[in-house]
């Protein structure tokens, strides 16, 4: 692209200015309120409303031709220099590296969900009865939860981001709306949930995979995890790591589908930080489960340690529901 050719500094009057440019997918997020506030502000007529079109201190470039053969002159001229937003525009930030934190975060604690869990100690549970390598088996089961879930992830990302919501413009609040009524409520299920732990009545649990799921996930490894596929095992274990992850993501996949809406609403800066947005979810993701095939592999004892994640498992919806309340107002603050 014409813009990875400039320079990443331009000496302007003897001083050396750094050349810094922000790029906006009008598809993305409240990019394109953005944008009709930007041509109204600058004045663009009607005819040179077309994108790409680079905004600089007053003036603007519209289109790639004009883009490509006037900015340069410009910028050495310093018509970038100063450059700030108008006051009637308040952009919205785009992701950047430094906000993946939040991201790993997210991936921590999803990786605790008690949905996936259960199902890794199912896992090792008959792993354990065929005397089979713990380790290379355990982690041939994660290793397909992260190939689901980026499958699922980058999946669902690019079909959102490539779908013209600009018709959809006027009902923007709507949608947004929506968004955050959608976060306050799995924050009150999450809570619900830590209640009735907290009160011992884990019937109750409203936040789990249906029951029929979750016995065709137990037959399902109870079919294909024995001795007659044993020589087909880590092919077979990573097929069903693959099954089950599509199907848990329903109950596991909240707080990712949180990410990735909360990712499309406010825009990335480029490609590259759209994947590390993606793999530091997924792999800070993997880190539980990883933890618990290398502590089952040291001959701790599968019931023992489901037994204290069980204990525990109050304190995991607690924070679930702390993270979808700050979404919501992360989402709140995004669209105000």
């Amino acid at each position: 692209m014409f813009f990875e050719t400039l320079p990443d500094s331009i000496t302007i009057n003897g001083q050396t200015s750094t050349i810094n440019i922000v790029r906006y997918n009008i598809y993305e997020g409240d990019n394109l309120s953005l944008y009709i506030k930007m041509i109204s502000t600058y004045e663009v007529p009607d005819q040179e409303q077309i994108v790409p079109i680079v905004f600089l201190t007053t003036d603007y470039l519209s289109g790639y031709d004009s883009i490509s053969r006037e900015l340069p002159a410009l910028l050495e001229s310093g018509g970038g220099l100063s450059f700030s937003y108008p006051a009637q525009v308040s952009p919205h930030q785009p992701i950047t590296f430094s906000d993946l934190w939040g991201f790993f975060l997210a991936g921590l604690l999803g990786g605790f969900n008690p949905c996936s869990i259960s199902l890794l100690f199912l896992l090792l549970s008959l792993l354990t009865s065929m005397e089979k390598n713990i380790v290379r088996a355990g982690m041939t089961f994660v290793a397909a939860r992260f190939t689901a879930y980026l499958v699922i992830g980058l999946s669902i990302y690019t079909i959102a981001s490539g779908i013209d919501f600009s018709w959809l413009s006027a009902i923007t609040e709507i949608l947004n709306t929506i968004l955050i009524i959608a976060a306050v409520i799995l924050a009150l299920l999450n809570f619900v949930d830590c209640y009735h732990l907290i009160r011992k009545h884990n019937a109750r649990i409203l936040m789990q995979l249906p029951a029929g799921l979750r016995r065709f996930n137990q037959k399902m490894m109870e079919k294909f995890l024995s001795p007659k596929y044993a020589a087909f095992l880590l092919p077979v274990i990573f097929v069903i790591g693959l099954v089950i992850s599509a199907g848990e993501f329903l109950c596991t996949g909240q707080i990712y589908l949180a990410s990735i809406l909360y990712t499309l609403q406010r825009g990335v800066g480029d490609q590259w930080i759209t994947i590390a947005v993606f793999l530091t979810y997924i792999i800070a993701m993997c880190i539980p489960p990883t933890i618990f095939v290398l502590v089952v592999s040291k001959g701790k004892s599968i019931i023992m340690l489901s037994d204290s994640i069980q204990e525990r498992l109050w304190l995991i919806k607690l924070f679930n529901g702390v993270l979808f309340v700050l979404f919501a107002i992360l989402l709140i603050v995004l669209f105000t």
